[in-house]
């Protein structure tokens, strides 16, 4: 062989210094000169690369069944959990319409607000009008804005923090916005019947014109209220935390799986 003939010659590399294997060891270079710990050959397979750990595998949270039976679970990330079934998280459409909805409330919450203060500033000069008007006597203008002020203000804190308890608020205070504009459009209505004539009473002329104006915004305020209603009832029921599911889960006893 070529090592028969040429005796001289190593394969191989000749003894570091002292002072060289601190210096490798400070840089954090192996026994196979410049090249890096991380990167250097596995010792069983010298020609490949070290393979990296494995990920740990997410954790279920077991989830007794509601009526007995098989016991479900539910992997970290995840909506909701179904008996015998491990439910996947949740996917970036989802998370996608998630972000759409949240943009949508933010403008009906602005829509909610401004059509309150409207509402409020148009009941002004309806109260101290010379005419009587049942909606500037009762005060609709004032109690309705004030409702639809909140709902708005709630809308819009739902977009900033998106948790159960701000959409359950949302979701009330919609619904009694909701049910305040029915009522709201019955007085008015019963106020533009009663109202005499712009023709005939002058002074009758602002009082009408502010009674179909806030009729207007009112409809407009019920379409709204209706709306986020229904997107917070599917973002709460549909959407709703997988965090808020595993730490109900955490406080019941945990049953054994067969």
């Amino acid at each position: 062989s070529l090592l028969s003939l040429f005796p001289h010659i190593s394969l191989t590399p000749p003894p570091r210094s002292p002072r060289a294997q601190q210096h490798d060891q400070a840089e954090g270079l192996s026994k196979f000169g410049n090249v890096p710990l991380r990167d250097r050959p596995d010792p069983a397979f010298p020609t490949r690369p070290a393979p990296l750990p494995p990920c740990p595998p997410a954790k279920p949270a077991v989830v007794p069944p509601s009526g007995g039976g098989e016991v479900g679970t539910a992997v970290v990330g995840t909506s909701a959990a179904v008996p015998g079934t491990s439910v996947l998280p949740p996917s970036t459409s989802a998370r996608n319409e998630m972000w759409i909805l949240r943009r949508e409330l933010k403008a009906l919450g602005a829509t909610q607000i401004m059509i309150g203060m409207i509402q409020m500033i148009f009941g002004v000069p309806l109260a101290v009008s010379m005419v009587y008007s049942v909606a500037g006597s009762s005060g609709t203008p004032f109690w309705t804005g004030i409702w639809y002020i909140i709902s708005g203000a709630l809308t819009i804190e739902l977009k900033h923090r998106p948790n159960r308890w701000i959409m359950k608020a949302a979701l009330l205070m919609n619904g009694v916005s909701a049910v305040a504009t029915t009522i709201a459009i019955i007085i008015y209505s019963i106020s533009l019947l009663f109202t005499p004539s712009p023709e005939f009473v002058f002074f009758s002329a602002t009082t009408f014109a502010l009674t179909v104006g806030l009729l207007l915004f009112t409809v407009l305020e019920m379409s709204v209220a209706v709306m986020v209603v229904f997107f917070n009832y599917r973002s709460l029921f549909q959407f709703q935390n997988a965090y808020t599911v595993l730490q109900d889960v955490a406080l019941q006893p945990q049953p054994t799986i067969k």
